[in-house]
């Protein structure tokens, strides 16, 4: 019996392995937060409904269970024997969950982000003394890397000198703390860059990153005010290829010990020029004004940025941290190594397409968020 404990099934990975692990055949159990037993079913019920619709069948669906349960709580919420008998009847885990905001202070992103990972490591640890756990996959990030410049290397132990939010820096410390985990527990660490929808359709069940960088590049948040971005790098990597990956490595002892970057490497990124003009081509065929683009240095775009942030509106300022953000990883043009990642994976078969080959299908996601943000914001002036 195979059988997967995955956190962050709600998630744009999350969900993506959780459907990909049904339609393999493997019992999944995923565990779901919510702040009561009918929220619980409520979250539990559009999981499934969006799994049905994303090809999971009715009968492969029969081979999940939902959890209540809370990563940042000790046991995870769980009466004891619950708890011991979860952990008890798992083989894989998959930890997948975290928090992607990037402005919380950094006591609240190390509750978010941190204090899951050492309750998910303890829940490893006793599936492992148990018997049946196989293997642990913790899902990281790229940004571990935090501000350093130009191409960040396929190890471990980065050391960065500074972080461009909260965010970077817990994932950072509560990626130290697996690596510093030595309870026998097979681990891979995966380090993806920014997701997007999947491959050929562009479906994800959330909106990501993606989406509020490519309406910042065409000039849609600034009134067509940008930085000279001169071919400024952006790694993108589609849902499935991710989820393929960590089931990849889940189903394979060989891979314990590594780390994994699943990104698209120094040859296969989008550079921002090139987003920025396909989402305003995009964007344009529906008869929408957009302003013309205005190239500034990046030190008077962040000028204008600070006033804005003092601005009353609370929608200008939301559009300023944002900004602001989006600048400040401009500076340290990051690219990131994955040779030797996609030459592992390759022997599986599974392969990290080129941005441009995948670019179509998450422009018309951005076209069509867009859109649907525009008309309702035109409602809420009516």
């Amino acid at each position: 019996m195979t059988r997967f404990f995955v956190t962050g099934a709600t998630g744009a990975v999350g969900s993506e392995v959780v459907a990909r692990l049904l339609r393999e055949g493997f019992e999944v159990v995923a565990l779901i937060r919510a702040s009561s037993r009918e929220k619980f079913e409520q979250r539990s019920a559009e999981l499934e409904s969006y799994w049905l619709t994303s090809g999971v069948t009715e009968r492969e669906l029969g081979r999940f269970q939902g959890v209540w349960g809370d990563l940042g709580a000790n046991r995870f919420g769980m009466e004891l024997d619950d708890y011991n008998a979860l952990a008890g009847n798992v083989t894989h885990v998959i930890h997948a969950a975290a928090t992607v905001s990037t402005g919380l202070p950094i006591q609240q992103a190390r509750e978010e982000i941190c204090v899951p990972t050492v309750n998910i490591l303890a829940f490893a640890d006793l599936a492992w003394r148990q018997g049946q756990l196989e293997k642990l996959d913790y899902v990281s990030t790229i940004g571990v890397a935090g501000a350093t410049r130009g191409r960040v290397p396929e190890r471990r132990g980065l050391n960065p000198k500074r972080f461009h939010n909260t965010y970077e820096r817990a994932k950072w410390e509560a990626e130290c703390a697996v690596f510093a985990h030595t309870d026998g527990v097979p681990t891979t660490v995966h380090r993806p860059s920014m997701v997007v929808g999947d491959a050929k359709t562009g479906r994800v069940r959330r909106t990501q990153v993606f989406y509020h960088l490519s309406v910042f590049v065409a000039g849609l948040m600034t009134g067509g005010f940008v930085p000279k971005l001169r071919g400024l790098p952006i790694d993108v990597v589609p849902s499935d290829f991710v989820s393929a990956a960590l089931v990849g490595s889940a189903l394979d002892q060989s891979y314990s010990g590594r780390v994994l970057h699943l990104c698209a490497g120094s040859e296969k990124y989008l550079d921002a020029d090139t987003l920025a003009a396909h989402v305003r081509e995009s964007i344009a065929r529906h008869d929408v004004d957009l302003p013309p683009l205005r190239q500034l240095p990046a030190s008077v775009l962040q000028a204008l940025v600070s006033s804005m942030r003092m601005a009353p509106q609370e929608l200008i300022r939301r559009r300023a941290a944002a900004v602001d953000m989006f600048l400040t990883y401009a500076r340290d043009r990051q690219t990131f190594g994955a040779d030797k990642t996609q030459h592992l994976l390759a022997s599986k078969n599974i392969y990290c397409p080129a941005a441009r080959d995948i670019l179509g299908p998450q422009i018309a996601q951005v076209e069509e968020t867009f859109l649907a943000k525009r008309v309702q914001s035109k409602r809420r002036m009516m």
